[in-house]
C-alpha cells in the first residue's frame, strides 16, 4: 500500500511539475506584455496592442473580414515599412520570433496634403520565449549610440509620414533588449526613455496601473488605449483630442474577433461631466454611447463587412490619433 501511495504521489508531483513547466513561459510572456504596455503608456498618450498573428498577412483575421482587418493593421504599418527598409523580409523574420506588437504614439499632426496623420511613435515587439533573434545581423553598420545600456542603430527611410508630395525620409532608431524586446522608434529620445523603463526592474502589475482598467484590456488580443489627460500633455495648447473635454480620462477600444464585434469605452475623471460622450455622439456616426457605471460609457461596434462597419472603424482609428486625410 505504501509503494502504491508513493507511486500515486510521484505521478501527481510529475503532473504538477509538467503543468508548471508549460504555464511558466506563458506567465513570463504575459508579464513582459504588461511591462511593455506600462512603459509605453508612461511616455505616450495612445497605446495599441495586437497579437503578432494580426500582421501575419493582409487578408481576413479570424472572423474579421480583410477590409475590416486592414483598419486594425493601419497603426502598425510603419513598423513593417521601417524594418523592411533594412533588408527584405526583415519584418517576416521579426514576426516569426515575436508574440506581440505594441505601439505608443503622441504629438499627432496632419500631413501637408493627403495621407495618414503623422506622430511621434515607438514600437515594442515582445519576443517569444527562447527567441534566437539577433537584431545586429540586419544592419550593415555598427551601433551609433547606447541607450539604457543597450546598443542603438540609426538609419533613415522613406515611410511617407509627411504626406503626399513631401518625400522627406523619417529618422529611425532600433534596439534589442536581450531576448525580450525589440524597439523601433522615430525619436531617439523616446527610444531611450522606453528602453530605460523596460530595463528597470519592477513589478509589471504595478507599472501597468498607469493604464485604466488593465484587467479588461489584458483579456483581449487587440486593443487601443488613449489617455485623455496624460501628464506629459496636460497644459499644452491643443493637447485634448477634438472630441474630449477636461472631464474625460481615457478612451478604450477592445476587439473580439470570434464574436465579430468590438467595444468602445469612455471613462470620465469627472463622472457627472457628460460633455465628452455628448460630443462623440454628435460628431461621429457611431452607435450611441450608453452609461454602464458611474463615469463609464460604452457602445458595441459589430463587424458586418459592409460600408457602415468600415466607416465606423475608419472613424475609431481617427479617434485614437490615426486619422487619414483623403
Amino acid at each position: 500500500m505504501r509503494r502504491r501511495s508513493e507511486l500515486r504521489f510521484t505521478k501527481r508531483a510529475c503532473a504538477i511539475l509538467a503543468l508548471a513547466t508549460m504555464l511558466f513561459p506563458l506567465a513570463a510572456i504575459a508579464d513582459r506584455k504588461a511591462h511593455a504596455a506600462g512603459a509605453l503608456a508612461g511616455e505616450f498618450e495612445t497605446v495599441i496592442f495586437a497579437e503578432k498573428s494580426l500582421m501575419d498577412g493582409f487578408g481576413r483575421y479570424r472572423g474579421i473580414s480583410a477590409r475590416e482587418a486592414s483598419h486594425l493593421r493601419l497603426p502598425l504599418a510603419n513598423l513593417g515599412d521601417a524594418v523592411d527598409s533594412l533588408r527584405k523580409r526583415t519584418m517576416r523574420k521579426l514576426l516569426n520570433q515575436s508574440e506581440t506588437i505594441l505601439l505608443g504614439a503622441r504629438d499627432f499632426q496632419p500631413p501637408k496634403r493627403f495621407g495618414l496623420v503623422r506622430s511621434t511613435w515607438c514600437y515594442v515587439v515582445v519576443l517569444r520565449n527562447k527567441s534566437t533573434l539577433n537584431l545586429s545581423t540586419h544592419f550593415d553598420t555598427v551601433p551609433g549610440a547606447v541607450a539604457a545600456g543597450v546598443p542603438v542603430w540609426t538609419w533613415s527611410a522613406s515611410l511617407g509620414e509627411y504626406g503626399e508630395g513631401d518625400p522627406r525620409p523619417s529618422s529611425l532608431s532600433a534596439a534589442q533588449i536581450e531576448s525580450s524586446y525589440v524597439l523601433v522608434c522615430n525619436s531617439s529620445g523616446d527610444l531611450e526613455a522606453v528602453a530605460r523603463r523596460l530595463t528597470t526592474a519592477g513589478d509589471s502589475a504595478e507599472n501597468v496601473k498607469v493604464i485604466r482598467d488593465w484587467n479588461i484590456l489584458s483579456a483581449y488580443t487587440i486593443w487601443a488605449y488613449r489617455s485623455l489627460n496624460h501628464p506629459r500633455l496636460a497644459g499644452k495648447p491643443g493637447y485634448l483630442a477634438e472630441y474630449a473635454t477636461a472631464g474625460a480620462e481615457a478612451l478604450i477600444f477592445c476587439v473580439d474577433p470570434e464574436k465579430k464585434s468590438a467595444t468602445l469605452m469612455l471613462f470620465l475623471s469627472v463622472p457627472k461631466d457628460e460633455r465628452t460622450p455628448a460630443a462623440i455622439d454628435a460628431k461621429y456616426r457611431l452607435p450611441k454611447l450608453q452609461t454602464t457605471a458611474l463615469g463609464r460609457w460604452e457602445t458595441k461596434i459589430p463587424f458586418r463587412d459592409d460600408e457602415e462597419s468600415n466607416e465606423r472603424l475608419f472613424i475609431i482609428m481617427g479617434m485614437f490619433g490615426f486619422a487619414t486625410f483623403l
